[in-house]
């Protein structure tokens, strides 16, 4: 009776399913994962950490669960945008966990249905396009520095709870934080010590090289010419497939995003997109940038005028004895009217920016 208890307790913590196919153990939601336990989370589920855990304790388990924002939807059903080997910022994956990508940069849409917009980089916000308040899928907002709300970006709310070790001090540092961002060069500690090892092996091994180094030379020179490689894509089949390349002194390595440029020329050669008048912004504010869904012709959301709060000072003016500072103008967050202004009561002089 007891064997049978503690099979059947196993077999529950092993999963819900073993597929027939691949013998791969599905494991459901709420049932422990990762570490030593065998099989992968199913579905639209995510293996995260639910606390801070200590690498001394513990062998980074966690727990499958849908992702922490209700407005996502199945992954299978998310078109990601094409896949960038360098980002203008840092990498991310959106908190519905979907879509390795860069992060938005200021002036960039983001949020939108299951943060199909993108997520904002470091230091900035996904804020109200008119507003002075955040704002979070459904709704579409702008990246942009929004006051008061400076969100640390290794502890976000909306993101799960992620384990993995970087090298610090020479020594591998492993800890769990909340966040959509790349933060960790390694998964587990076993990784990291592998390549700590490596290394190692490598510096000890460097001393004996140099006693050949100058009988190698040439033959070095030779095999670099043979190893060289480079990043590249080219369009295949109506795609950007990038990778690897041997180098070829005839062409020029393509880049991602000038891919990306052929492959719309390409399929948008005949489309006409209508056109959207661009608008002037006031002085407080910035232009947004266009967003156009992946594999599409024409903007979805066209560019808008939004606050700038970076443009408002910060200091008050110097009233003269017997005047005191009046706010006659409160921010309201839409452009023109993104700044408090205040001027001296009783005074003519030109109203003061804040």
């Amino acid at each position: 009776m007891i064997c049978l208890s503690v099979w059947l307790w196993w077999a529950w913590l092993r999963g819900s399913c073993l597929t027939e196919e691949t013998g791969l153990v599905i494991l459901g939601q709420g049932q422990p994962c990762g570490g030593d336990i065998e099989g992968v989370c199913g579905a639209n589920l995510t293996c995260v950490t639910l606390e801070p855990y200590d690498v001394e304790d513990a062998s980074g388990m966690g727990v499958c669960r849908m992702p922490l924002d209700t407005d996502c939807v199945p992954c299978a059903s998310v078109q990601c945008p094409p896949t960038t080997h360098g980002c203008p910022g840092g990498h991310v994956t959106e908190p519905c966990g979907c879509c390795p990508q860069c992060a938005r940069q200021q002036g960039q849409l983001c949020g939108g249905p299951h943060w199909s917009r993108g997520y904002c980089d470091r230091d900035l916000t996904c804020s109200q396009l008119t507003g002075l308040l955040p704002t979070t899928p459904p709704q579409t907002g702008v990246c942009k520095v929004l006051p008061g709300y400076q969100t640390d970006y290794l502890a976000d709310p909306l993101c799960p709870w992620v384990t993995g070790c970087n090298v610090r001090a020479g020594a591998c540092d492993c800890y769990s934080i909340q966040t959509c961002h790349l933060a960790f060069s390694y998964q587990s500690l076993e990784d990291c010590l592998k390549v700590m090892e490596g290394d190692e092996y490598y510096w000890s091994d460097e001393e004996e090289g140099e006693e050949m180094e100058d009988e190698d030379d040439e033959d070095d020179d030779d095999e670099d010419d043979e190893d060289c490689t480079e990043w590249s894509c080219e369009v295949q089949e109506g795609l950007c497939v990038c990778g690897e390349r041997s180098c070829d002194p005839q062409s020029h390595p393509l880049s991602e995003d000038a891919c990306q440029d052929l492959l719309v020329q390409a399929n948008c050669s005949n489309v006409t997109c209508p056109e959207v008048p661009v608008p002037s912004c006031p002085e407080d504010s910035i232009l947004t940038e266009p967003f156009t869904l992946p594999g599409s012709c024409c903007p979805l959301v066209p560019s808008m005028c939004t606050c700038q709060f970076e443009n408002c000072t910060s200091t008050f003016p110097t009233c003269p004895h017997g005047q005191q500072i009046e706010q006659i103008v409160k921010s309201n967050g839409l452009p023109g009217s993104c700044c408090d202004i205040y001027l001296c009561a009783g005074s003519e002089k030109e109203p003061h920016d804040s």
